[in-house]
Formats: C-alpha cells, structure tokens, sequence
C-alpha cells in the first residue's frame, strides 16, 4: 500500500496537511502533485481540503492521455532550506515567543529543500522533485496532455494529476 503522506502538504496545513477522502476516493497533495486511491478506510473526510471530485481537477480524471511514458530515473540533491534556516520551523511571532512556531512550509518541516531542475518527459517539463516521488509509485507511468497543462499519471493502486512547468 502505497504512503499518501509523501504527498501532503505541511502537517500545519489544515486543507493539505494530511491524506483526505471523498467519495469513493482517497486523496493526498502537496498542491503540485495530487494521488488519488480507491477509498481507504480509517481516512475520514476533510472538510477543509479541497473539493476534488466535481472541481477543475476532475476533468483530467475523466480524460486519457493518448500515450503513456515511463517516469524516468532522477537524481535529487538537497540543501539547507533557506526561509527556515535549515530549522524545518517557522516562526508565526517573533522568535522571543516560545512554542510559537510552525512547520516551515516551503520545506514542510524537513530543514532541507530539493535542488530543483526541469526534466522533460512527453514533451512536458517537470520538476525532478516531483518525478522522484513519482518514481517511488509501483508500476507508475505519466501521460501529457498538453506540454504546458496538467499532467496525469497512473500506477498500480490509483492515479494522479502533477503539474508542468511553463516553457520559457
């Protein structure tokens, strides 16, 4: 069974921070990347979260790329998140306030940052951050519909939708 947790946003974040269902589905995002799985029990709804399931992203679901491609092997290297000074916490008042801190959300609590770069895969560019993680998913293969619009992928136990990067 696949860790939807690697694709959550911030623990802080009350919409994004943790795995949520709706429906029949499942559903985990970081906000660029979005796994659905068939409804897993023991994951409640969140009503917080974003509607999925009758909202814009729905339509990527409804449609098939017409060529599927293999995500393929990338190197990440990671460094000292910056904003968060490699802490992995953000200070919502001064740091002189105890216990007043939150994860950082560029990093999501982790002090280190992913050093990004553009790979293209179906004509597409994506981060290789997010085709690492894509990676990790069992059987997993993406599909382009556009080079600049989501982008949907699929593996063995659900699916997903990842953003591109625009074209410079």
């Amino acid at each position: 069974m696949v860790d939807l947790s690697q694709f959550c946003g911030s623990r802080d974040n009350e919409s994004i921070g943790r795995p949520w269902s709706e429906g029949n589905w499942t559903f985990a995002t970081n906000g660029l990347i979005l796994v659905r799985v068939p409804r897993r029990s023991g994951v409640g709804e969140n009503p917080e979260a974003p509607a999925i399931m009758g909202g814009s992203s729905a339509k990527h679901f409804d449609k098939t790329p017409r060529i599927w491609h293999e995500v393929p092997e990338v190197g990440v290297e990671q460094s000292h998140c910056k904003p968060c000074k490699g802490t992995g916490k953000r200070y919502i008042y001064p740091e002189w306030v105890s216990g007043l801190d939150a994860d950082c959300g560029y990093c999501n609590g982790s002090g280190k940052v992913w050093d990004k770069k553009s790979i293209e895969v179906g004509g597409a560019l994506f981060f290789n951050s997010h085709l690492f993680l894509l990676k990790n998913l069992p059987g997993v293969e993406i599909g382009v519909f556009h080079p600049t619009d989501v982008a949907r992928f699929r593996f063995d136990g659900g699916d997903g939708l990842s953003t591109s990067l625009p074209r410079q």
